[in-house]
């Protein structure tokens, strides 16, 4: 956490550390235990939004010229690293109650 909120110089070797998943858990494990609330909105909550609208986005397409009525959606997302874990942790979670809380301002 502290490379990210340094004034120090980064260097691609310091990008490169960041990417690494173990490095990852690391550095939002230490931003948690500083900033539990932060956390809990930048990671948790997002997690929780980021699986639920791929999971909608996901559901079969109704169509009426096959004969199942529905055909499979193909989804391609693009997501910062640091979520991935959280999305799979959340994907099969029952979320509809969070999610009404979390459209709130």
């Amino acid at each position: 956490w502290s490379l990210l909120t340094s004034k120090d110089k980064i260097t691609n070797e310091d990008v490169e550390k960041c990417m690494e998943q173990d490095m990852l858990e690391k550095l939002l494990l230490e931003m948690s235990d500083q900033y539990p609330e932060l956390s809990r909105v930048f990671v948790t909550e997002r997690d929780q939004f980021l699986s639920y609208s791929l999971r909608k986005c996901a559901q079969k397409i109704p169509i009426e010229t096959n004969e199942t009525g529905f055909v499979p959606a193909t989804v391609v997302a693009v997501v910062g690293i640091g979520h991935v874990q959280g999305i799979i942790k959340q994907w099969n979670q029952p979320t509809i109650n969070n999610i009404q809380h979390l459209m709130k301002l």
